[in-house]
């Protein structure tokens, strides 16, 4: 099952493995219905290459509002969110620095 999210993606990362390649998108997120969490969450979730690839390299072009595709995976017990598209909305406003 396939589902969308909406959420800030602050970075991204590739490495080559012994075992193969390993994708990962950081995003972070509100959660108002967790009353153990004030501001916004932080999620590192595993991704395909192609949405890597279609980041920009430059860092300060993050953080970035986007939608995700992602499906479940199920490995070792645990249920994770693998991110298959990322469509860039827009630039995610600058924080004030105070």
């Amino acid at each position: 099952m396939q589902a969308t999210m909406n959420v800030q993606l602050v970075g991204t990362a590739s490495y080559n493995m012994d075992n193969g390649e390993l994708n990962q998108i950081f995003v972070i997120v509100p959660d108002p219905e967790n009353k153990n969490v004030r501001g916004y969450s932080v999620a590192k979730m595993q991704c395909a290459r192609c949405v890597f690839d279609a980041l920009p390299v430059d860092a300060s072009a993050y953080p970035l509002d986007v939608t995700l595709t992602v499906k479940n995976k199920v490995s070792g017990g645990k249920v994770s969110q693998f991110a298959l598209t990322a469509a860039i909305a827009r630039p995610a406003p600058a924080s004030k620095a105070s």
